[in-house]
């Protein structure tokens, strides 16, 4: 017996629980590395079985990468989605998703790292594309919805203007997921999205006509 302390595809072992942290030991990776510098090695090793035991739960590292997407995607968004159902009105509901991006962003920065840089990732790569499937609209689906609720309760004071304020939304919130990967600075993130937040609330400026 080898000293390496790898293990092949887990006898009786929970496969599920190998699968996340596969998941989550290649979305650090891919967020970090980049796609093509990343190897099933890399990732097999932090997960602790061989890279041929990996094509037990993958089948390549395309398909592990749209994989990574799906599961960061929906943790993300359904996370957004929970937080802004915690509250009332759209602006009070966007509030509360930007401050859930900056804790996510605190606890992993990876989840913010990866889904960054999906948009590079697949220009470079475009065959990655048609494997991402539906959690592709996902970012679009879920501002839509944030401002349709604000239509149909009667906040927006022009609902024929809801795509564009959909896209202005989801565009700033993916704006300041850029700052927090290019800086690194989790202190920037948080204070940026606090002048958000005081903007949204008119709490930001004061009244030079007072």
């Amino acid at each position: 017996m080898g000293t390496s302390g790898r293990v092949g595809r887990p006898l009786g072992g929970d496969s599920g629980d190998t699968l996340g942290r596969i998941l989550a030991a290649a979305r650090t990776h891919f967020a970090v590395s980049g796609y093509r510098s990343t190897t099933n090695k890399v990732i097999a090793d932090d997960v602790g079985i061989t890279p041929g035991a990996l094509y037990h739960y993958i089948p390549s590292k395309a398909a592990l990468y749209a994989e990574v997407y799906r599961d960061t995607v929906d943790y993300v968004y359904s996370e957004f989605e929970r937080a802004a159902l915690e509250e009332g009105c759209l602006l009070d509901r966007y509030r509360a998703v930007l401050r859930r991006a900056a804790e996510l962003h605190a606890t992993d920065a990876t989840l913010t790292g990866f889904i960054v840089a999906v948009g590079q990732e697949t220009q470079r790569h475009p065959d990655l594309i048609a494997l991402l499937g539906d959690q592709r609209r996902r970012h679009i689906q879920f501002f839509a919805w944030l401002v349709d609720t604000a239509v149909e309760s009667g906040e927006l004071a022009d609902p024929a203007g809801a795509r564009a304020v959909a896209d202005l939304l989801g565009a700033t919130l993916t704006g300041l997921a850029r700052l927090a990967v290019s800086t690194g600075d989790q202190a920037r993130y948080s204070d940026a999205i606090d002048a958000m937040s005081h903007l949204l609330a008119g709490t930001l400026l004061t009244d030079s006509n007072a």
